[in-house]
């Protein structure tokens, strides 16, 4: 019936026969998939799914491991491994000990990629403005980077700390066994942030900003 009502139309609105022949050819392409289509019927058997469902499956291992007390141990040891990496955290990679007395400047200047407004919409530094944060605020006190695991380091924090107050940043080391000892804060640089910023490869490392200066100076010195 589809075939007919259309091809109908197709031969009274042509204005030559030829056409009316392709566009019922066409008809019948495009279409041949309504008129034909049947029920092939079914070619093979049907099975169930045996395999059991992994969620159900790792649910029911933990609760297995709950009920014999593995689960209580798997616990505390991944307690204990959280508080021995945050007792000793990790020595930072390509941080070695200091053999050469070796110091430069760093400049902490930034050139905007794009221009700063204020909160009324006005420029306040076009784009490819080199800007100097240590010409606003200075550094407050000295930075000294060591690794805690060596003795010889530690000893020298401690001999420069009795002559001026400084900002102590572990490479390794426990800074919670410093802290407990000195009673004072001691940091560690998080993933070598800043030792990547400042170029130091070796410590210990001295860093300070030397009056009148807006650059840091930084000195890795042999402990």
């Amino acid at each position: 019936m589809l075939f007919s009502k259309y091809s109908d139309v197709l031969i009274k609105r042509s204005a030559k026969p030829r056409c009316g022949l392709l566009g019922m050819c066409l008809l019948v392409v495009l279409c041949s998939h309504v008129s034909w289509a049947r029920d092939l019927g079914q070619f093979a058997n049907d099975y169930p799914i045996n395999e059991p469902d992994a969620i159900d499956s790792l649910i029911g291992q933990v609760k297995e491991k709950v009920a014999s007390g593995e689960w209580d141990k798997i616990q505390q040891e991944a307690q204990k491994r959280l508080s021995e990496q945050i007792q000793n955290p990790p020595t930072l990679a390509g941080i070695g000990s200091t053999q050469k007395n070796k110091t430069w400047k760093w400049d902490p200047s930034i050139t905007t990629r794009e221009a700063i407004y204020n909160e009324r919409g006005q420029v306040i530094y076009p784009a490819g403005t080199k800007l100097n944060p240590l010409s606003v605020v200075s550094l407050k006190e000295p930075m000294l980077f060591i690794d805690a695991n060596d003795s010889k380091q530690v000893a020298l924090a401690e001999k420069l700390q009795q002559h001026t107050e400084m900002t102590v940043i572990l490479t390794g080391g426990s800074y919670l066994k410093l802290m407990e000892k000195w009673g004072r804060r001691v940091f560690y640089d998080q993933r070598g942030e800043l030792v990547g910023k400042l170029g130091i490869s070796a410590v210990p490392a001295l860093v300070k900003q030397e009056p009148g200066e807006e650059v840091l100076t930084v000195t890795e010195m042999v402990p």
